[in-house]
């Protein structure tokens, strides 16, 4: 057998590793997942010749590793961010699961207050995703949403609402008006809020309600969340009765989902109260 025999051989055997791992990924196991591609990149690492097919093999279980720490919301590993760094130098930074990463750690980035690193990576992804997809595409839309959290966890509203209309107009012309992926309007009502415009929250508000009742449901988490959010605008405005109603409505979902004694329940009776004070 000569050595390019083994060496396939060995490639073959580490792709096995991997693939163990991706069928634990695929059920969540993230710790048994990280168990095989840990053991697969150290395998990995005893073929001295570099050729094609190790380099792919390579970028797949790191690109892999680096998810799987994220499903954690984990940043990577110091020594994993260096091999990914490697491979992209010999393969370039342009393909789309590239970009997915990017979006992934900006995730990350944002959830731990790190906003500054979130939108640095959320922009290397959306560069990416514009060359490859274009501008219309779905997965557009889900990197705004990610800058526009990011802008509105800054108090940048009126950037965060500028990026949020971007993903709601690329959202409406690939899915249309009725997806379950047009929470954006939500996203939106959200920044209006913020901005004191009662009126086009409200106006989102509508929508997203309407959305979710003919795609969820009534009793539904996200339906309960935008009854809240309605209510709460209503209450702005001083319309205390339509709060009450919909505070109700909230309530009422939620007994549905969760029984009597979910903390929300208690949140929204305590609103309702504070309504009736000032009927």
């Amino acid at each position: 057998m000569d050595d390019q025999s083994i060496k396939s051989t060995t490639l073959d055997e580490i792709k096995s590793v991997y693939e163990t791992g991706v069928k634990f990924a695929k059920k969540s196991y993230y710790e048994r997942t990280l168990f095989y591609y840990q053991q697969a990149a150290t395998q990995i690492q005893s073929i001295q010749e570099s050729s094609e097919s190790r380099l792919y093999l390579e970028y797949d279980l790191y690109l892999d590793m680096a998810n799987c720490y994220l499903k954690e919301n984990e940043l990577m590993k110091a020594s994993l961010r260096r091999e990914i760094a490697d491979i992209l130098k010999q393969l370039g930074d342009d393909h789309l699961e590239i970009a997915t990463l990017y979006g992934n750690i900006g995730l990350v980035y944002s959830k731990q207050g790190k906003y500054d690193e979130a939108l640095s990576m959320y922009n290397k992804s959306l560069k990416i995703k514009l060359a490859h997809l274009g501008n219309n595409h779905p997965s557009i839309a889900t990197v705004y949403n990610g800058i526009g959290l990011v802008y509105y966890y800054l108090g940048k509203y009126d950037d965060a609402l500028s990026v949020y209309k971007e993903s709601l107009k690329v959202e409406q012309a690939q899915l249309g008006d009725n997806h379950p992926r047009i929470a954006t309007t939500c996203n939106i009502g959200l920044t209006y809020y913020k901005l004191d415009n009662f009126n086009d929250a409200l106006s989102m508000y509508k929508k997203s309600v309407r959305i979710r009742l003919a795609t969820l449901g009534e009793n539904h988490p996200d339906t309960a969340l935008s009854f809240r959010n309605q209510a709460q605008v209503n209450y702005q405005q001083s319309n205390y009765r339509q709060a009450i109603s919909f505070y109700q409505k909230s309530i009422n979902s939620l007994r549905h989902l969760y029984g009597e004694n979910h903390p929300q329940i208690v949140k929204d009776e305590k609103q309702i109260v504070q309504c009736h004070h000032q009927l």
